[in-house]
């Protein structure tokens, strides 16, 4: 799901802006935001009270698929409403198409990689389940780490209180404050929605309603069937009456 984002964001840049992630953009998500989860995301330990109720072990199954739609849909509405509303600006312009015009900084781009590094952020918060077999997010130190120092920079990406911050990541400056103040309230409205999401889907009467849906579509096996059929024949069979 991680890479997904990623190639979202590449594919509109590519597509409609005519760019690509700068070398710098694409090391940064992938050295800090994506090694740094995937590092620390393990340290969290097992819930001390055993749960009654078994995790959902299943890769493929009809309440996993729903979901990762509904996220991997959520992610493109927002970079897309972020491409859209940035082109929009009275300070745009179109990027220029000159030599190496690939490497050189757009809004486009700029729009893109900042709501692309908080979406890997925001679902590595949502999708990292806690309660009840493992212990809260807030716990895992290490992890909690990386989130507060990717935010950190993020939040700078947007702002860009330091001249080198752009020269180093390849960015252009948002220019107004109010579209800086909305980048900000969409990240946040992102990661209410996903977290909505995940509790909608979390939901017993949703889960209960799904696995109806399963088990009815599912089919039976044919080893269940002849098992059922071979002890159906043995319970009626009589020795007795056999050897008389």
């Amino acid at each position: 799901h991680h890479q997904n984002k990623r190639y979202l964001s590449s594919g509109i840049n590519a597509e409609y802006g005519g760019t690509n992630m700068s070398d710098s953009q694409f090391l940064f998500i992938d050295m800090f935001v994506i090694s740094g989860i995937a590092v620390t995301l393990g340290n969290s330990h097992p819930a001390k009270i055993l749960a009654p109720c078994t995790p959902n072990a299943q890769l493929i199954d009809l309440k996993v698929l729903i979901l990762l739609t509904c996220h991997v849909a959520m992610t493109f509405a927002f970079q897309f409403s972020v491409y859209v509303y940035i082109r929009a600006q009275p300070f745009w312009s179109p990027p220029d198409h000159g030599e190496d015009y690939k490497e050189k900084p757009c809004y486009e781009n700029t729009a893109l990689f900042i709501i692309s590094v908080f979406q890997y952020l925001l679902y590595g918060m949502v999708l990292s389940v806690g309660a009840p077999h493992r212990m809260p997010l807030w716990k895992n130190w290490s992890l909690m780490i990386v989130f507060v120092v990717c935010t950190i920079l993020t939040v700078l990406f947007v702002f860009q209180p330091f001249h080198f911050i752009p020269r180093i990541m390849n960015l252009l400056s948002l220019e107004t404050f109010d579209v800086k103040i909305t980048f900000i309230l969409m990240m946040a409205l992102n990661l209410v929605l996903a977290y909505l999401l995940e509790m909608l889907f979390d939901c017993k009467s949703v889960t209960r309603r799904l696995q109806e849906v399963r088990i009815a579509n599912k089919s039976r096996p044919k080893y269940a069937t002849l098992q059922s059929e071979w002890n159906n024949l043995y319970s009626n069979f009589n020795v007795k009456n056999f050897y008389s």
